[in-house]
């Protein structure tokens, strides 16, 4: 029997792109290949409740017997995620056997662990700091990670990317010395929904300071604001005339839980309804709601909206949009991402000629 054990942060959504790109990566090979492989997943912690729902999914969860203090999983790490899947009796045979990081979040650890244990490693390429990094954070942070994503994928002995976009990313670090293997997520199953009588803009992702200039939130509020604007001087399109709803989903409150009714929970609402109604010279319906890792919650959402905003100054893939696209709702997406690049150079014509993209 094969074996894929892949190192993860964690099981699910909560923390994440890679997380949730990783929950539904293994998700979908458990139930393919389960005849014919055992799947294996090493994370920092894990509860119960996650461990029974991944063998669900014939994916075995083998939480570490302590959460590490680093964010990122290395040879450490690898050596006692072996210790305790020998711990639980599960055997393997190191010929049959690939060892699955993601990026340099992981990667390290199944490069360790295959030397350790035998088997061949594999790394997922996830984010190109190289592209957006010198702006999110500074040069030298950006050169730092692309060093060590380059080492990370140099060590690999297979590389894989999540669309076209991190691919090409991929084989610059890699300066063609071996290939690179595209990944492409699968569609969600979400389900359609009519219109909304209503029109409602849906924007969502972690809305949080940190990552505002990349994902640039606060262009999509000003859009909106000003689309709304335009309609009522023109009195058209009637839809945007008649208090269009603006759901921002992932705003970041300061840490509070969600439903707190402290003052400093509404400081970010507050801010951001006046930034909107700056732009809009007007009030206008604004629901600011904090980031969910309740994926049927998230989905409701963007099914009923009747078109959803990725405006990301840079987005390695974006399954934002991806998502927005399974559940078949009209899309604005930035061009600086690998969602659009896929649409451009899978679909030509088709893909991009039905989308409206933002730069």
């Amino acid at each position: 029997m094969y074996t894929l054990v892949t190192f993860a942060t964690q099981w699910g959504s909560k923390h994440g792109g890679v997380n949730s790109f990783n929950e539904d990566f293994l998700t979908a090979f458990g139930f393919a290949y389960h005849a014919g492989a055992q799947t294996i997943c090493i994370v920092r912690s894990a509860v119960p409740e996650e461990i029974e729902a991944a063998s669900k999914a014939n994916v075995r969860l083998v939480p570490l017997p302590f959460t590490p203090q680093d964010k990122l999983l290395g040879p450490a790490q690898a050596r006692v995620g072996i210790d305790e899947i020998s711990r639980l009796s599960i055997s393997f045979d190191p010929e049959k056997t690939i060892w699955l990081g993601h990026d340099i979040i992981t990667g390290e650890a199944a490069i360790a662990a295959a030397e350790i244990a035998s088997g061949r490693s594999a790394v997922i390429h996830h984010m190109s700091y190289d592209d957006y990094e010198p702006y999110a954070q500074d040069s030298q942070s950006a050169y730092t990670k692309t060093q060590a994503q380059a080492r990370v994928l140099q060590k690999a002995d297979l590389v894989l990317a999540v669309g076209p976009l991190l691919r090409d990313a991929a084989r610059d670090r890699l300066s063609g010395s071996k290939p690179v293997q595209m990944l492409v997520p699968g569609l969600a199953e979400i389900d359609r929904q009519d219109a909304p009588k209503t029109f409602v803009a849906f924007l969502s992702g972690r809305l949080s300071e940190d990552a505002a200039r990349i994902k640039q939130g606060h262009l999509g509020i000003a859009a909106f604001a000003r689309a709304q604007l335009e309609a009522r001087e023109n009195g058209m399109p009637e839809a945007l005339c008649k208090q269009p709803k603006l759901l921002l989903r992932g705003v970041e409150f300061d840490g509070q839980p969600a439903g707190a009714s402290s003052s400093d929970q509404q400081g970010p609402e507050i801010e951001l309804r006046q930034f909107a109604e700056k732009y809009a010279e007007a009030v206008i319906n604004i629901h600011t709601l904090p980031y969910t890792d309740d994926r049927k919650e998230l989905y409701s959402e963007l099914g009923r909206a009747s078109v959803a905003l990725m405006p990301s100054w840079h987005e390695g893939f974006g399954l934002v949009a991806w998502e927005a696209i399974a559940a078949g709702i009209p899309l604005i997406v930035s061009k600086n991402s690998g969602v659009y690049r896929l649409l451009e150079e899978e679909y030509a014509g088709v893909g991009t000629g039905c989308d409206e993209s933002c730069q």
